[in-house]
């Protein structure tokens, strides 16, 4: 129970350390992430704190007796940290979806490149387009 309690608000602090310098490069223009990728971040950190601090009140602030006198409230706390974590899944397979996106994209313009600059050696020597040389 101890390594939970110092875990918990240690886990806090570092996900909001990450994500506040993943703002600053957002903000600076040294992290290349579309709008909706940093939406999704800000949605994952906002789960992630909440699901902390859910853990931290079922497991520390409400006392052992709470559970034998009010079972609905502390089944719903608990329900709403499964909720939280699914949808903490949900929004990491999203920001997965979204890298998988922009390296396809990517490798297209690379290939998109490649094949340009093939046609373009091509022609260069192709020998019915080059002109005769110059005397």
């Amino acid at each position: 129970m101890i390594v939970i309690a110092v875990l918990l608000p240690t886990a806090a602090v570092v996900i909001t350390y990450l994500f506040v310098l993943e703002v600053i490069k957002y903000r600076s223009g040294t992290l290349m992430i579309s709008a909706r990728r940093f939406r999704l971040r800000f949605a994952a950190w906002v789960l992630a704190l909440l699901l902390c601090a859910t853990v931290g009140v079922g497991m520390f602030a409400l006392p052992r007796s709470f559970a034998h006198s009010h079972p609905g409230i502390v089944l719903g706390l608990w329900s709403l940290g499964l909720v939280m974590a699914i949808a903490l899944i949900w929004i990491m397979l999203a920001d997965i979806q979204e890298v998988e996106d922009r390296v396809k994209d990517r490798e297209r313009e690379i290939w998109r490149d490649f094949a340009r600059m093939v046609a373009s050696a091509g022609e260069k020597r192709d020998p019915e387009k080059q002109e005769p040389p110059k005397a």
